[in-house]
């Protein structure tokens, strides 16, 4: 949804600046211009990039960390965090709402910043916290579990493989468990 509201400024804004700023141009056409970019604005950028953005993300995080809750790849005390910042996202997307929408709401207004580098650095720990997770498996049992003999169905080429994905299991797990990416 962001994407949608922040595409307005490299594909719109210039070209409104062109016609705006063109000597040529009368204060009508100055005029629509503005009237354009407010509307663009206010339709991409506050409608979809923060409200419905905004409101997608919090629903989005409220539901991973339920998810969260109910997988032993998590302790509750990381859920949980990622339960208050989505609701707090889903408060923030209602900062130019209704009665709000000229001046916007002080409070959704004062948490939108602080609640994203919330999210932001609660993303970075749960990746960790997943990054540093083993269930008490084995490679062998990664290899040969349901989820290695799915992937190992079929090769790169359609045809039917017979390793159940083992090559392809360990092939991760070479990558998950390599120091570079500081996780293994």
């Amino acid at each position: 949804m962001q994407l949608l509201g922040l595409a307005r400024w490299p594909f719109l804004v210039p070209e409104l600046a062109r016609a705006y700023a063109d000597p040529a141009s009368s204060q009508a056409t100055r005029e629509a211009t503005t009237v354009a970019f407010e509307s663009v604005h206010t339709y991409f950028g506050i409608g979809i990039g923060e409200c419905l953005g905004y409101l997608l993300t919090g629903a989005r995080t409220m539901l991973v960390g339920v998810a969260m809750l109910q997988s032993s790849a998590f302790m509750a005390w990381l859920a949980w965090p990622g339960n208050i910042i989505g609701l707090l996202l889903i408060v923030g997307s209602l900062e130019f709402v209704g009665r709000f929408e000229e001046q916007g709401w002080k409070l959704a207004s004062a948490i939108v910043p602080i609640t994203c580098i919330a999210w932001s650095l609660w993303l970075i720990i749960s990746g960790l916290a997943l990054g540093r997770h083993r269930h008490g498996r084995t490679l062998d049992d990664l290899e040969h579990g349901p989820v290695a003999q799915r992937l190992g169905q079929l090769d790169s080429r359609g045809t039917h493989r017979t390793d159940g994905g083992a090559h392809f299991v360990r092939s991760v797990a070479a990558l998950v468990h390599d120091d570079h990416y500081g996780i293994g």
